[in-house]
Order: C-alpha cells, then sequence, then structure tokens
C-alpha cells in the first residue's frame, strides 16, 4: 500500500487580524506609559514628603541613586 502525506495548506494572515493586533499593542503601551508616569508621581510624592531618611543605592556600584 503507497500512503501520501496529506497536505493541507497553511491559512493566509489576514491584514486586519495584524494591524489589529499592532492597534492592540499600541494602546496597551500607551496605557502602560501613562500609568508609569502616574507611579512616578506617585513615588516621588511619597518620597519627598516622608520624615523618614530614604536612601536608594546601586549595590554594584556603591553609589547613592537617590537620597531623599
Amino acid at each position: 500500500m503507497n500512503r501520501k502525506a496529506k497536505k493541507t495548506k497553511k491559512p493566509k494572515e489576514n491584514n486586519k487580524t495584524v494591524s489589529g493586533n499592532k492597534n492592540v499593542i499600541v494602546e496597551e503601551l500607551k496605557n502602560t506609559k501613562e500609568e508609569l508616569i502616574l507611579l512616578k508621581k506617585r513615588f516621588n510624592s511619597l518620597f519627598e514628603r516622608t520624615n523618614d531618611a530614604i536612601i536608594l543605592t546601586d549595590l554594584e556600584t556603591m553609589r547613592f541613586e537617590m537620597v531623599n
């Protein structure tokens, strides 16, 4: 018996799907960037207004990164 493997056709990429995915990624990136900006503002506000001393250092270089 001679059996040949059945060839399956690969579906073609739909341009709408690809551009739709790009739009989703761009929107997620925009939202993430906005959230990062808000978190940075919040961190800076807390860092500057606290009564406790906070010192952030780079453990590799042993240099101060931030001091309030």
